[in-house]
């Protein structure tokens, strides 16, 4: 690229970009240290054909012998970046891009610089996801930032909703909270498989469930799903996953259209077994869902609880408590006890609480609930939580 004026007041740097270059699967593009101490503000972009990232480094002395300090400028995970700026804040600039994508890419990157401030409003599009290496300004949004998470909007973040409830807990005593108190957490991976003794509607080609969808964490405790076809009262066929955690598993097929909406539900009790025999969920008849507190955070991620809500019957005072366990994938002993989070005590029917300061909770721990029923009385207690999950860096 030549250097090309703009005006009096801004330059196309040659040192530090270039147009439709190679890169090298591993590889880097180096730009050259070249001294902005006629310029007040530096604008950078690029494209590629694969993945990078993308840094702005500073030094004192021309030939950039000591880094005086680097930022990232986007987020190791795109192909392209937007418009990024920066003050001219040290005498001598380099710009840095390293190739992430495992394999040859071409690259273009531009980078102008400015001898007046051209850092006033960064802007972007609505449907470009933000995250921590975006430029932004230090203001209040006017959007639900609650509603951007929930749809995608910003990298690295995912919301989980989870719910359970056990409809019989026997009186003075403590069950978890999953249909009938069934909560496992295994300490090896398996495959799973739908239990033999369901309805024969529930098969794929009847007029039942035809397919049921397994969520949870497989054998490197990352998120992982697959659909199971129904196979009547028989064993279904084994997944090819293997999970650590099934933590919820639904309905994604049904044989037959219905226009009530008290039709449309599973037949019999599915119950999700190991393949050597150990029940992880079951979803009850006519539910579609799975009614289980468990969760498990994913490698690679840390959680926020924001809320968490519990339901009690009527007239039947009883105790629930939220517990984890951190580092579930530690299996040899002496292995972390589980640690209470939050408890309501004697509560009857509907008892939210909002958290202002969210616990968080590291890659692999488990989350669930317990209730216990108040003497003399069995109860039916739910649990449901929010999380907001972060991915680590």
């Amino acid at each position: 690229m030549s250097n090309r004026g703009f005006g009096n007041k801004g330059y196309l740097s040659t040192a530090n970009s270039v147009s439709d270059q190679t890169i090298a699967n591993g590889g880097n593009y180096t730009g050259s240290w070249e001294s902005v101490i006629d310029y007040a503000s530096i604008a950078i972009t690029f494209t590629a054909t694969g993945v990078g990232t993308l840094y702005l480094r500073f030094s004192d002395t021309a030939d950039g012998a000591t880094v005086r300090q680097t930022i990232q400028l986007s987020n190791g995970v795109d192909s392209t970046s937007g418009i990024h700026g920066a003050i001219a804040s040290w005498p001598y600039i380099q710009v840095y891009f390293t190739n992430d994508s495992g394999s040859s890419i071409d690259l273009t990157l531009v980078t102008v610089l400015h001898q007046s401030s051209k850092i006033s409003i960064p802007t972007s599009r609505l449907e470009t996801p933000y995250n921590r290496y975006s430029d932004v300004l230090n203001t209040r949004v006017a959007n639900d930032i609650n509603l951007d998470t929930n749809r995608g909007g910003i990298a690295g973040h995912e919301t989980v909703h989870n719910f359970g409830e056990n409809p019989d807990i026997v009186a003075s005593t403590t069950e978890n909270i999953a249909f009938n108190s069934v909560l496992v957490m295994p300490s090896s991976a398996s495959t799973v498989r739908i239990k033999s003794g369901g309805s024969t509607s529930d098969t794929a080609a009847g007029a039942g469930a035809t397919e049921v969808t397994v969520e949870g964490l497989d054998e490197n405790w990352e998120s992982a799903s697959e659909a199971i076809a129904t196979n009547g009262s028989s064993a279904s066929s084994a997944t090819t996953t293997t999970f650590r955690r099934v933590f919820r598993a639904y309905v994604s097929g049904f044989g037959t259209v219905f226009t009530t909406g008290t039709a449309g539900g599973n037949v019999g009790n599915i119950e999700i077994e190991t393949t050597g025999g150990t029940v992880v969920v079951t979803i009850p008849s006519g539910k579609g869902q799975t009614l289980t507190s468990l969760y498990t955070v994913p490698a690679g991620y840390t959680a926020y609880l924001t809320r968490a809500a519990a339901t009690v019957e009527s007239n039947k005072a009883s105790d629930v408590r939220m517990w984890q366990r951190p580092d579930a994938d530690d299996v040899t002993t002496p292995v972390r006890g589980r640690r209470l989070i939050t408890e309501f005590e004697k509560i009857i029917g509907y008892y939210p609480k909002v958290f202002n300061s969210w616990p968080s909770f590291t890659e692999k721990t488990d989350l669930w609930a317990t209730g216990t029923a108040p003497s003399g009385n069995s109860s039916a207690i739910s649990f449901e939580y929010d999380l907001t999950l972060v991915k680590n860096t």
